[in-house]
């Protein structure tokens, strides 16, 4: 688009041209009478050579046009500064996708770190529920409730191993990188896991105390 516009002011300004032209030529024919011949009088052959040179001026200057070639500047270097910022809008855009795609990347390995140790909480919350059933301390009730809490929780887990790799298909065709690798389901175990500094709840247990002994606050006088 510069240059359109360049050459639009170029189409109203004075040109000059230099113009040489050179020719040289060689031409065979009869010179005329020559005597020194044995016959005594003869026509001899000959060659004739000529050159000529010329140098020419031109120029050729459009003193008015009606404003064409500055409306159609103008247009050209509006057209160079649209693009511009199209180029920019473009160029934000991309790099807006690919941080998107990498922090939906990064919160969908905190999910999967949270819904697997979901898992195994529902799994240790449905062995207790069936060995409290076995011995007759609770009901099937609660033992159906925890079935249904594992079912959930599994399923929020696949949900999220879904999301996952979709992120990393998403952040592969944004950038462009194939060292990127699907992330494959690691099997859970049913035994549950020590517990770390990470794992544990900073929270200590409170004694439940029954409700005929709980202390009722002193009335204020």
């Amino acid at each position: 688009s510069n240059s359109n516009a360049n050459a639009s002011l170029g189409a109203v300004q004075p040109f000059l041209s230099i113009i040489n032209n050179f020719v040289t030529g060689r031409t065979f024919g009869y010179a005329g009478l020559n005597a020194n011949t044995d016959e005594g009088f003869g026509i001899s052959s000959g060659q004739t050579w000529a050159t000529d040179n010329t140098v020419g001026l031109n120029l050729r200057w459009s003193i008015f046009d009606g404003g064409r070639a500055r409306a159609q500047y103008r247009q050209s270097k509006q057209q160079a500064q649209e693009n511009a910022f199209r180029f920019a809008d473009t160029r934000d855009r991309v790099r807006f996708e690919v941080e998107q795609s990498f922090n939906d990347l990064r919160a969908d390995t905190r999910t999967i770190q949270t819904t697997s140790r979901e898992v195994l909480s529902s799994r240790e919350s449905l062995r207790l529920a069936r060995l409290r059933f076995q011995a007759g301390v609770t009901t099937q009730r609660e033992v159906v409730d925890n079935q249904r809490d594992l079912t959930q929780a599994q399923l929020r887990y696949a949900r999220a191993l879904a999301d996952y790799n979709n992120g990393l298909s998403e952040l592969r065709r944004r950038t462009g990188l194939d060292q990127i690798a699907i992330c494959q389901p690691p099997k859970l175990s049913a035994i549950k896991p020590l517990e770390d500094e990470t794992y544990t709840v900073p929270v200590p247990p409170e004694p439940l105390p029954p409700a005929c002994s709980a202390p009722y606050p002193a009335a204020k006088s």
